[in-house]
């Protein structure tokens, strides 16, 4: 049976609150996916959204994105220098902050973000580091996997708050949620993965779908992330580093290192993808 509450709010999302994102989000995910796209096609997704425009070739010129210092100065060579799968996380990343800048708590919805950041960057550099062909994907899933719950902070209002006092209560969020919204929230993330089109992993993810090695990877990142939120004593960064050394096939020490080196790349990162504010927080 159709929920009206969450169909009302995966629209009200979709026409009101974030239309630009997931239009740009799904055509460049569209046009990627599709094998036949060119560099200028892309490009002329991003061109649309001049504030994405102008913010993808700042980030580009950025030596952590170009490290040979040559001016690009078109989004077409743009796509070209750092690829489609570099392009579209880049993408996404910029258009999530920019839709979600004025959010009705803000607090919560920066250490939303900050968690999602974060807890996407560990994952995709643990896919590097094992040197799997799917790192952007993941972090794409990772970042979006508690998008509901980004999208809640930012436009939910009463209704957020009501929920915020619930949580606090230490309340079942299951119940809570049900409670005020009428569905859970990982419901409404899911009803955004499959209209606006955000990924076939991501969707298996959500779906419990996902293959053990990429369920370990985002499960570990998340693990690393929420560790950070409590403000991690050296107890449970063993812990976490502990987790890593057997996933990553790692020294426990240099498991260790890899999660902080992580951390200040989650960090520099949204910097250039356009918060400070997430940066800070993570």
């Amino acid at each position: 049976m159709e929920n009206a509450a969450l169909s009302n709010w995966v629209k009200q999302l979709s026409e009101v609150d974030m239309p630009i994102f997931s239009g740009t989000v799904a055509n460049v995910t569209k046009a990627l996916n599709s094998g036949k796209s060119s560099a200028s096609d892309v490009a002329n997704i991003i061109l649309q959204d001049a504030s994405l425009t102008s913010r993808v070739l700042k980030a580009v010129n950025t030596v952590h994105f170009n490290p040979t210092k040559h001016s690009i100065s078109t989004v077409s060579r743009a796509v070209m220098v750092m690829g489609f799968e570099q392009i579209k996380v880049l993408t996404l990343s910029m258009a999530l902050i920019d839709n979600l800048q004025a959010g009705e708590q803000r607090t919560q919805l920066i250490q939303e973000m900050a968690f999602a950041f974060h807890a996407a960057t560990q994952a995709r550099e643990f896919a590097k580091h094992l040197k799997r062909n799917d790192a952007e994907d993941i972090f794409i899933a990772t970042l979006l996997s508690r998008l509901g719950y980004m999208a809640l902070w930012a436009f939910a209002d009463k209704e957020s708050q009501v929920l915020l006092n619930d949580l606090q209560k230490d309340n079942e969020s299951t119940q809570a949620e049900l409670k005020v919204l009428g569905f859970r929230i990982v419901d409404l993330t899911k009803a955004l993965c499959h209209d606006w089109a955000l990924g076939d992993l991501l969707n298996d993810y959500l779906n419990n779908r996902l293959s053990e090695k990429n369920n370990q990877l985002i499960s570990l990142a998340i693990d690393v992330a929420e560790s950070a939120q409590h403000g991690w004593n050296e107890a449970e960064l063993e812990l976490v580093a502990k987790q890593a050394s057997s996933i990553c096939e790692l020294s426990i020490e240099k498991a260790k290192n890899l999660i902080l080196l992580n951390v200040n790349k989650a960090k520099e990162l949204t910097i250039l993808y356009g918060s400070e504010q997430i940066s800070r927080a993570i």
